[in-house]
């Protein structure tokens, strides 16, 4: 009788056990899936916020964020994409909801780290590239940025370009270089000080439409105002943000289409003001053809 209570006991420690072990296994399993979800997340994540930071349209950047999303093979994934912000949803019946939010507060037209993002997304998505090796490249190519210096000297020549374009000539090129200088100091101090776009383009085409006047005053047959103001404009005018805001109309994204063009509607209202104000205050209006 004894014999049999102690085999019976030996069966119960040995039940208990193995449940506690399998219980724990499940648990471990359970908890590095959880960790596999949530890396997804965050790939997915800083994907999206690469891509609209660096000008994107919106609906590119919501089927790539689904389709890092779709890796974690769960019944729900969800992405909300808008030019402002990100959020994102994996859902299922065996793990709790994983919900990421991130504001997007700053944006530059950057199309190297668009190209560079769908790379690694699509190398992802083939199992051609790890979860881990994702997440290391995409944060490389978050931090790295062109210098001040290389972008201030890009829209020097962005702006000459334009005014040789339109037919100036030497002369108008050397007025236009030092609106684009004037340019260049006011968005350095607007970003210094904080202050809106909107400001620092009024600022910036008052300054110019000054300048631009009073040297073609000066002289009146060497120079163009028209071709001046137009190549030192062209560096504010939202080129980039009148196309995405057109894409993402005609791909049915209304919400972030009509964001996009009211945007830019300001911005190109922001440039006429500035303008309209310089031209008056140097009476420069009888100047342009």
């Amino acid at each position: 009788m004894i014999y049999i209570l102690h085999l019976t006991d030996l069966y119960l420690c040995s039940s208990l056990t193995t449940c506690v072990n399998n219980f724990i296994i499940k648990k471990k399993t359970r908890e590095a899936c959880i960790v596999d979800y949530k890396k997804i997340a965050d790939i997915a994540l800083l994907a999206g916020k690469i891509m609209l930071e660096s000008n994107a349209e919106t609906y590119r950047v919501e089927e790539t964020v689904e389709h890092i999303l779709k890796l974690s093979l769960l019944e729900h994934t969800e992405a909300f994409v808008l030019p402002t912000g990100i959020m994102i949803t994996l859902d299922d019946t065996s793990i709790k909801a994983i919900s990421l939010i991130h504001r997007v507060k700053t944006r530059t037209t950057d199309l190297r780290k668009i190209h560079k993002v769908n790379d690694i997304s699509r190398n992802l998505c083939a199992n051609r590239l790890s979860i881990e090796d994702a997440y290391e490249q995409l944060t490389t190519l978050d931090e790295q940025e062109y210098s001040q210096l290389s972008i201030d000297i890009a829209t020097l020549i962005l702006a000459i370009g334009f005014t040789i374009m339109l037919g100036g000539n030497i002369y108008d090129s050397t007025v236009t270089l030092l609106n684009a200088i004037f340019l260049v100091l006011i968005f350095r101090v607007g970003r210094f000080l904080k202050s809106t776009t909107f400001f620092s383009n009024v600022i910036a085409s008052i300054i110019a439409a000054i300048i631009g006047t009073i040297f073609v005053k000066q002289f009146p047959h060497h120079l163009s105002l028209d071709a001046i103001m137009v190549g030192s404009i062209m560096p504010m005018v939202p080129g980039t943000i009148i196309t995405n805001a057109i894409r993402d109309t005609f791909h049915g994204d209304y919400l972030s289409g009509f964001a996009r063009c009211a945007e830019a509607v300001i911005i190109a209202l922001s440039i006429a003001l500035g303008v309209a104000v310089g031209l008056i205050l140097s009476g420069g209006g009888n100047l342009i053809s």
